[in-house]
Formats: structure tokens, C-alpha cells, sequence
């Protein structure tokens, strides 16, 4: 099938809250891209935890993610399913804590 781009919203919760655009490229092994552009990663500007993750839809190649830490697999995937907006009872995400510097990224599977 043709890979179709999904959107969404990262929530960062710290001392504040921050919230980044992300766009997948549903394609198996890539990554998400952060704030409209091609970076693939992205530095927390504080110590904090994700908080939530909210997508506008389910990827059509790709079905879970993956979250790296300054490069290094901390176990954690998720379902992308899980992850859309318009599911009722969509549980909230808590991954973390994260330390301010650290460079994340989210890594899609099948």
C-alpha cells in the first residue's frame, strides 16, 4: 500500500508544558519528523516526561512506534492506534522522566 503521512501533537509536561507538530512518514523504519520540517529528532529544552501523544490518524504501513533516548532503545513501543485523537478512550501516554538535552525520537514499525 501507498504510504500515507499522519499527523499529530507531541505534549511535553515539565516545570511547564511544551507541544511539538510531528508528521509520521508511515514508512516501516522511518522516523518522525518534528515542527514541519525534515529534523528527525528532537532536543527537550527541560527535564520533563511525554505526557501525551495524539494522532489524527492510524498509519497504513506502519502500526507501532518506537522511542529512542540520545540514540539508545529504552523498550518502549507503542500502537499507533492507541495513539489517535478521536478514539474515546484513548488513554494518555507517560513516558519518562526525560532530562533536559536529551534528543528523542520515534522510530515506526510495522
Amino acid at each position: 500500500m501507498a504510504a500515507t503521512p499522519v499527523y499529530g501533537v507531541l505534549t511535553l509536561k515539565g516545570r511547564g508544558m511544551q507541544m511539538q507538530s510531528i508528521t509520521t512518514t508511515d514508512v516501516v523504519n522511518g522516523y518522525w519528523t518534528f515542527d514541519g520540517t525534515s529534523q528527525k529528532f528532537y532536543i527537550v529544552p527541560m527535564d520533563c516526561m511525554v505526557e501525551d501523544i495524539a494522532m489524527s490518524g492510524d498509519g497504513t504501513d506502519t502500526k507501532k512506534v518506537k522511542l529512542f533516548i540520545n540514540g539508545r532503545d529504552v523498550g518502549v513501543v507503542l500502537r499507533l492506534a492507541g495513539l489517535v485523537n478521536t478514539v474515546n478512550n484513548r488513554i494518555p501516554v507517560a513516558i519518562g522522566p526525560i532530562k533536559a538535552g536529551s534528543m528523542i525520537q520515534f522510530q515506526e514499525l510495522a
